[in-house]
């Protein structure tokens, strides 16, 4: 039997459907964006423009309660092609400050 992975991340993070925020955001300036997962420390998008690593960028998300906007600013960590029909790019963003919890908002 294989033993476990210790969990290398520094937060735990959640599904973005059972998150505080829709999974529907903006990366700034205008790049719509799919939240595959969020923990305070950063999240995991869905894109169909590419998201260059070492890049500072804006994330605006919209809380699912009562539909206000927070934004937090952001270096893209990773990026990978993850479909070609459409194409589709799945990266990885670490917050400048921490998001408050993400399950609460």
């Amino acid at each position: 039997m294989a033993a476990l992975k210790p969990e290398r991340r520094r937060r735990p993070r959640v599904p973005g459907e059972h998150s505080a925020w829709r999974t529907d955001a903006i990366l700034r300036p205008g790049l719509p964006v799919s939240i595959i997962d969020i923990s305070n420390a950063g999240a995991r998008l869905r894109s169909p423009g590419r998201l260059r690593p070492g890049r500072p960028v804006e994330l605006q998300l919209v809380r699912a309660a009562d539909e206000s906007r927070v934004s937090r600013r952001a270096a893209v960590h990773r990026c990978a092609v993850v479909g070609l029909r459409p194409l589709l790019f799945e990266g990885a963003v670490i917050f400048e400050h921490w998001l408050e919890d993400p399950v609460e908002g």
